[in-house]
């Protein structure tokens, strides 16, 4: 019993050892794993300055260093990343910056000047410059760019070839960026005695679409400074510097545009006010300068179908004594576009093959012909040179050189309506003084009508003080003058005065042709009526010898004339009728010429009576002359308006006797046919031959009051030769 007992303390006793031995073992074990479990669970939180406590140099410590090992990488990589992303949201605030820029400004040198700066400042470069390609094609030409460097490269007009010894012209004419990470191993290089300091460098290309408008050039002092990501960035900023430029250099031409065609409106209605060609040319030569930023001009117009001829030039074409040269129609570049109607730009023009010896003496860089089109057809040609190296014409200015052609076209075909309009406007005054001055003196054809009125009885002196002519102006052609007098030694007549005077006579010169124009009315009223009452008399009658007779009396009613005789010839048989008549009537073959070329022959003559005229009227029939009425009129009642009468009447008696020939000739053809038709009847009623040729005799005889008809039949010696009976 006591042995159980002693062994149960044991027992008991050995199981609290293990006991205590246990729990300072899980003590030693568990409280580091507990703390590091806790440090791990803070950096999980986002605490990553915890470290864990490192107590032993077993297993647990080994991976608590382990462990604060990987927290510290993951410091620096998240510090890293920061840092990187900094870095990535600098770049990508200082694109956005530049985008901002570029779509803000729309003048092309500000927004270079503003972008260039503004990489530089941001990316911390050490130079930045913008390239654009000039209007050849060949050459980058250095726009802007930073520092010192820049402005002294500016200033020298730098430029770089494109395809040339440099990293720009490589990037432009490979149309991707190129880069080097060591300036100092780049075969393909400028290198720039200005820029010691540039350790590596990139050119990205300036691309809208498929053109190439320039390229960026970045420098930095930095080696290697251009890695895939800012090399990433720096594409999108060229790119939007590239469409904003391209914007800004529309929104110019534009611009330029727009102010071209305003002073080419300005220019065109400056055109349009010259009177005169040598004032029009200059002004169009001088306008052409001025839109197109040309240091010469010369206009060419046609002198024949093959020909032009140079009429006025400015400046570099040549010295004045050109003036004056023709060329063939191909020949040079105006020749050529007078013959083909189609622009021509020259850049090179040293070098062109076109070009002839006629101005082989100018200084001519550059040059445009332009044909002035006018209906359709080449009516000049205007010439444009340039003579400073590397200045060409483009495409703007040939659209801005054809506008302006075509007003010019139309200036100088305005102007020579309006030569011609003078022309006709001077012979129209002309004839209108002339028909004034003869219509007034027909009006007044023997005297000077003139009135006189004095307001008092005391005689004007020999000398008056005031004597005033003023002319009775009408339609530039002077018809009279009125006289104004005064006595007074010291009379004078004040402006209000002679204003009223001026516009009194101009209000008598109006009433006086008025007047003048209602007596020519009245006057060719009663002619017509005249006439008409004539002609309705003459046609009455149906015999010549009657239709003369009453054209005598007409006559004498409306001219008072006496009758002397009238011939008339007929055409037919040149029998000779003859009116009532005194004196001789004879005519003589001499006069019809002068009766044909002449309506009417007047023919003053004196006797002791007075005086009369001698009139012959010819009767003219189809142009051909029948006859003449013979008569005198008195001197005193002869006038121009009884002449038109007259030959109105000679018109009329001509229609009338041509009447009466054909009812002459239409009852004569009657009547013969009644007589033939009567003796056809009784000559075919006997039955034997006798008594027909007996009936032949006797209607034979009684037609033509003939008393011997004999009639024989047979052919033997009766026959003429012809066939036919005697």
């Amino acid at each position: 019993e006591q042995l159980r007992t002693t062994i149960t303390l044991i027992a008991l006793g050995a199981l609290l050892i293990f006991a205590l031995s246990g729990l300072l073992l899980g003590e030693a074990v568990v409280r580091p794993l507990v703390h590091l479990t806790a440090t791990a669970e803070q950096v999980a939180a986002g605490d990553l300055q915890q470290v864990a406590i490192v107590e032993r140099n077993d297993e647990v410590g080994t991976l608590a260093t382990t462990f604060n090992a990987m927290t510290t990488r993951i410091r620096d990589l998240i510090n890293s990343l920061e840092l990187r992303v900094e870095l990535r949201t600098a770049q990508l605030q200082a694109s956005a910056d530049v985008g901002r820029v570029a779509t803000s400004i729309l003048d092309s040198d500000q927004l270079l000047h503003q972008v260039v700066n503004l990489i530089a400042a941001r990316f911390g470069f050490y130079y930045v410059a913008a390239f654009t390609l000039d209007e050849t094609g060949k050459w980058a030409i250095l726009r802007e760019a930073t520092g010192t460097p820049g402005q002294v490269l500016k200033e020298h007009g730098h430029k770089l070839e494109v395809g040339g010894q440099s990293m720009v012209g490589a990037a432009m004419t490979q149309r991707r960026a190129h880069i080097a990470l060591d300036v100092g191993a780049e075969a393909i290089r400028f290198a720039n005695p200005l820029l010691p300091d540039t350790r590596s460098e990139i050119a990205l290309p300036l691309i809208v679409g498929e053109r190439v408008i320039g390229a960026l050039d970045v420098q930095s002092s930095q080696p290697a400074a251009f890695d895939e990501a800012s090399t990433a960035v720096l594409q999108a900023m060229t790119d939007q510097i590239a469409v904003a430029l391209n914007n800004a250099g529309q929104y110019g031409r534009e611009q330029t545009r727009a102010e071209q065609i305003a002073k080419l409106l300005e220019g065109s209605i400056e055109l349009t006010t010259q009177t005169d060609r040598a004032s029009l040319y200059d002004k169009i030569n001088r306008l052409a300068m001025q839109l197109l930023d040309a240091d010469g001009a010369s206009l060419w117009l046609p002198v024949e179908s093959d020909q032009i001829e140079l009429v006025t030039t400015i400046d570099v074409v040549g010295p004045p004594s050109t003036v004056g040269r023709r060329l063939r129609a191909g020949e040079s570049l105006t020749g050529q576009v007078f013959a083909t109607g189609a622009v021509i730009r020259v850049d090179d023009y040293q070098t062109w093959s076109g070009q002839t010896n006629a101005f082989a003496d100018a200084s001519i860089r550059a040059s445009m012909g332009v044909p002035m089109i006018w209906q359709g057809k080449v009516a000049g040609v205007l010439a444009l040179t340039q003579s400073q190296p590397g200045k060409v014409f483009t495409a703007d200015d040939e659209s801005t050189a054809r506008l302006l052609a075509t007003q010019a076209a139309a200036a100088i075909a305005n102007l020579a309506l309006l030569e011609q309009q003078q022309r006709t406007l001077h012979e129209l005054n002309t004839a209108n003084r002339r028909l004034t001055r003869e219509a007034w003196q027909t009006f007044t054809p023997s005297q000077t009508l003139s009135y006189e009125y004095r307001r008092s009885s005391f005689a004007v002196p020999e000398e008056p003080g005031l004597k005033l002519n003023v002319p009775l102006e009408l339609r530039g052609q002077t018809i009279g003058a009125i006289t104004i007098e005064d006595r007074q030694s010291d009379r004078v007549l004040n402006e209000d005065e002679r204003g009223l005077v001026q516009g009194i006579v101009q209000q008598v010169t109006l009433a006086l042709e008025n007047q003048r124009l209602t007596e020519v009315a009245q006057q060719a009223a009663y002619r017509d009526r005249a006439i008409a009452e004539a002609a309705d008399r003459l046609h009455r009658p149906p015999e010549i010898d009657e239709v003369l007779q009453a054209a005598m009396e007409e006559i004498g009613r409306v001219g008072y004339a006496a009758p002397a005789h009238v011939t008339w010839t007929s055409s037919e048989d040149g029998v000779t009728l003859a009116a009532p008549r005194a004196g001789d009537g004879s005519q003589t073959a001499g006069e019809d010429a002068a009766l044909l070329s002449e309506p009417i022959i007047v023919q003053r003559r004196s006797n002791g009576d007075g005086s009369d005229n001698a009139v012959t009227l010819p009767i003219v029939l189809r142009d051909q002359l029948f006859g003449a009425l013979r008569f005198h009129v008195p001197a005193d009642t002869w006038n121009s308006n009884l002449e038109a009468i007259l030959i109105g009447i000679a018109g009329h008696v001509a229609q009338a006797i041509e009447n009466a020939r054909l009812i002459e000739q239409t009852r004569r053809a009657a009547q013969r046919e009644k007589d033939i038709a009567a003796a056809a009847d009784k000559i075919h009623r006997p039955s034997e031959i006798d008594a027909i040729m007996r009936t032949a005799i006797e209607e034979l005889s009684r037609i033509t009051g003939t008393p011997d008809v004999s009639i024989r039949l047979g052919v033997g010696d009766s026959s003429n030769g012809d066939g036919r009976g005697e």
